[in-house]
């Protein structure tokens, strides 16, 4: 990754623009330096330019379109999940990526990375326009607070579809209910552990701060941000995505 500015999403329009071009300026510092290095083929790291502009969209683009003249490995969407709202992320992908509304601003061919995202539905909506990979806290955090991430219908073979945003849930284990609830923590996991484990188990764990607890509580989350990316990649096979 070259270095970047990451622009506060509150920022006034001079301040993104002047970070737009710090980050085009340092862009193009990083490719003559990396043009100076001998790499072997098989050792040359991959290098991503990562966009900037806030919520601007006229500097989303121009700070697209700078970074691809560059000709990089891949693209990062920066500057996203800071404190704007969903829709507005969104917005900013749609205008960043472009591919969504049929004029493609990013290489179709070239990896297109959005950062600090996200949320299991907020992955499936920027699937759908055009991100290809992610990075998030999200599974390791909220595991370490009791909250939990599994898809609905569960024991059924299907579930529901991803368009449906109902699709998972979250729960936190820590609370009363599941005090003596002796099912599974995840009965369709491939985990032996979550399968054997109860709920109440669990609670109990996180209730006299054993640090299996937060062992458990992130196998469940990663396994769950796995599998969905399986689920993503099936549907994009089959060209439902």
């Amino acid at each position: 990754m070259i270095l970047d500015v990451c622009s506060q999403h509150s920022c006034s329009y001079e301040q993104a623009e002047r970070d737009v071009a710090l980050t085009s300026a340092w862009a193009k510092r990083s490719k003559k330096y990396l043009a100076k290095r001998r790499y072997k083929r098989e050792t040359k790291p991959l290098t991503f330019a990562i966009v900037q502009g806030s919520r601007f969209k006229d500097l989303r683009q121009r700070s697209t379109k700078e970074l691809v003249a560059l000709d990089f490995d891949g693209y990062a969407i920066g500057g996203v999940a800071v404190g704007e709202s969903e829709a507005e992320m969104l917005r900013v992908v749609e205008n960043t990526v472009g591919a969504f509304r049929g004029t493609p601003l990013l290489p179709e061919e070239k990896p297109c990375y959005l950062m600090g995202v996200g949320y299991p539905h907020q992955i499936v909506e920027a699937v759908k326009r055009g991100i290809d990979m992610f990075d998030c806290v999200i599974p390791t955090r909220e595991a370490r607070h009791g909250r939990l991430y599994q898809f609905r219908a569960v024991g059924t073979t299907m579930g529901l579809p991803l368009q449906n945003k109902k699709f998972y849930h979250a729960f936190v284990i820590t609370k009363s209910l599941y005090k003596k609830d002796m099912t599974p923590i995840n009965p369709d996991s491939k985990i032996p552990l979550l399968r054997q484990y109860s709920k109440a188990y669990l609670r109990h764990l996180f209730d006299v701060q054993e640090p299996l607890a937060l062992t458990l509580a992130t196998m469940n989350n990663v396994e769950f941000y796995l599998e969905l990316m399986r689920k993503i990649r099936r549907e994009i096979r089959k060209g439902k995505m």
